[in-house]
This record gives structure tokens, C-alpha cells and sequence, in this order.
């Protein structure tokens, strides 16, 4: 089970990834989705290049529309995460909301922003719930990705017995 400390280190490593993602050409792009084919544990690489790229367009989409850098964002995102973490999370169970329903509780959850996103985008739509943005939906759904990947790590068994983090 992942601690919350965990979490927060792993959570990092993957805005470390998204960073990475930011400065990649479409052809860097192609040949790490084909090392990925390749690799031998395929299902695993392939749903966290998939789910990471998710994340990487709703970062994109955040830094454009705002008008700040990539950076900018996954520090947000960092901070967004860290005060959930603690207040839904337990220190010695860091994901204890999410482990509840699961990774489909998770993807349900990613669901519920994405529609938001697609219905606050509509050209005329207004939000009418004032103190979550358009924005702040799109890095709670980059956020989801990333927590989601954590969580199937962690279902992995990946973070037993274990201090060391990915």
C-alpha cells in the first residue's frame, strides 16, 4: 500500500514525464509509442503512454488557454494534488479514496470531467458553477491520470514493503 509521502514522490516523477512529453517532436512522439509497442510487458507500458498522453493534451490545453508555461501547470497540478492527497488520503494509505471504487471509480470520475470539458467548450456554454473553471477541470482530469496510473502500480503490488519509489 502507498503511503502518502509515496504518492506525492511518484506523483512527481509522472509531472517529470509530462514535462518531457512537452518538448517532444510528433516523430520523438511516434518512437516512444513504438518502443512501447515493442517493450515485452506491453498491456502495462501501453495504458500508461496512452493515460500520460491524456494528461500531456489537458496540460497543453491549460498552458495555452492561460497563456503560462507547461511548467506552470504541473506545479499546480503538483500543489492541487498534495492538498487532495491530504485530505481524502491517509498517510499510511495514500490513495484510501480512490482504492474504494477502484480504477473504474477513477476512470468514471475522468468520465464526469471530460464531459464537463466537452460542455464548457461549446461555443455560447457559460459555467454555472463559479469556482471550477474550465481550466481547473481540464488539470483535475490531468490529475485523475495521473493518480489513476499510481493506483494500478499500487494495485501492482509495486509499492510494498518498499520506501524506494518509481
Amino acid at each position: 500500500m502507498i503511503t502518502l509521502t509515496q504518492r506525492a514522490v511518484r506523483f512527481k516523477s509522472l509531472l517529470d514525464d509530462l514535462l518531457k512529453r512537452s518538448n517532444e517532436s510528433p516523430l520523438q512522439r511516434a518512437a516512444r509509442k513504438l518502443a512501447a509497442l515493442e517493450a515485452q510487458d506491453q498491456t502495462a507500458h501501453i495504458f500508461e503512454d496512452i493515460v500520460m498522453d491524456i494528461a500531456h493534451c489537458c496540460v497543453f490545453f491549460v498552458s495555452s488557454r492561460k497563456g503560462v508555461t507547461y511548467d506552470a501547470c504541473l506545479q499546480q497540478m503538483f500543489e492541487i494534488q498534495d492538498k487532495k492527497g491530504r485530505d481524502y488520503g491517509e498517510e499510511t494509505d495514500g490513495l484510501k479514496n480512490l482504492r474504494r471504487r477502484g480504477t473504474y471509480g477513477v476512470v468514471a470520475r475522468m468520465g464526469d470531467k471530460l464531459t464537463r470539458l466537452e460542455t464548457l467548450t461549446q461555443a455560447g456554454r457559460e459555467a454555472q458553477v463559479q469556482d471550477e473553471s474550465v481550466e481547473d477541470t481540464a488539470l483535475d482530469f490531468a490529475n485523475y491520470c495521473l493518480l489513476l496510473v499510481i493506483l494500478v502500480e499500487d494495485a501492482k503490488g509495486m509499492y510494498e514493503n518498499s520506501q524506494a519509489v518509481r
